[in-house]
């Protein structure tokens, strides 16, 4: 699972800033989704360590299931369904994998990077949806005044409220 140095301190960063955006911006979908992100990481590095496994597909199907099922549930936009595509790409990843293994022709560093990359993705699209949050209306709006980044957005002036 991802045990990067690079990937747990990005995680995290994202993370804090994501749920101050959910809570200044009163949505919940990306609150929900950072929640299951962080749940499903440290499942599957709860699980590296008890087992010592690196590439459990099979627990990784079920994580990931459990994960697209959450996100998706009545989903709060286009970027929450994108982070659920994400889980089901990596689902998909784990059962091809699995037949590999089973065929005798997987490669675990492939499948590490491969699963390791649409990790990031699944970071990049938590940022981006963050940035449109703080760009947006709903975070001017809460804190009763002008929004530069919102102003940018929209092409105006930035010093003009």
């Amino acid at each position: 699972m991802l045990h990067e140095a690079a990937y747990a301190p990005a995680l995290w960063i994202i993370a804090i800033v994501a749920l101050i955006s959910a809570r200044l911006s009163g949505n919940s979908g990306i609150a929900r989704s950072v929640a299951v992100i962080l749940l499903n990481w440290c499942a599957g590095i709860a699980y590296n360590i008890l087992t010592g496994e690196h590439h459990g597909w099979m627990f990784n199907i079920i994580i990931d299931t459990s994960a697209s099922v959450a996100i998706l549930w009545r989903p709060a936009g286009k970027m929450q369904a994108l982070l659920g595509v994400s889980y089901c790409t990596q689902i998909a990843m784990h059962g091809g994998y699995g037949a590999a293994k089973l065929f005798g022709s997987a490669d675990p560093d492939k499948y590490y990077a491969a699963i390791t990359l649409v990790a990031w993705i699944q970071l990049l699209l938590i940022g981006g949806w963050c940035v449109g949050i703080w760009a947006g209306d709903g975070i001017r709006r809460r804190l009763g005044g002008y929004s530069p980044l919102a102003a940018a957005a929209r092409g105006g002036n930035l010093a003009e409220p």
